[in-house]
């Protein structure tokens, strides 16, 4: 409201419209944060929600400097080959010859 009040009529000199303040972007941080506590083990009130926000800094602090999120890609113990591992292999398995019966599921 305090925006609405005093801001708008500065914004509308400024800029001639307003469509560019529509706080969507304030909103869906919103959204990420409150999914990010949610699914958090530290739920201790505003101390967690700190940890919450500084982590969200830091992270577009690296995405602005440039820097990309490395994704750790594992091999499948029984084939090599890469996106799945062994419990979920469908090839046949290296000891015995039928599906992976000596996987560690078994």
């Amino acid at each position: 409201m305090h925006a609405l009040l005093w801001h708008v009529p500065e914004f509308l000199k400024l800029y001639g419209q307003i469509c560019s303040f529509t706080q969507q972007g304030l909103e869906k941080l919103n959204d990420k944060t409150t999914k990010d506590f949610f699914r958090s083990t530290n739920q201790r009130g505003l101390d967690a929600l700190t940890q919450i926000v500084q982590k969200r800094n830091r992270m577009e602090h690296l995405e602005d400097l440039g820097c990309q999120r490395k994704t750790r890609t594992f091999n499948c113990s029984n084939c090599a080959a890469q996106g799945h591992n062994i419990l979920t292999c469908m090839s046949e398995c290296n000891t015995c010859g039928f599906k992976p019966c000596c996987s560690p599921s078994m």
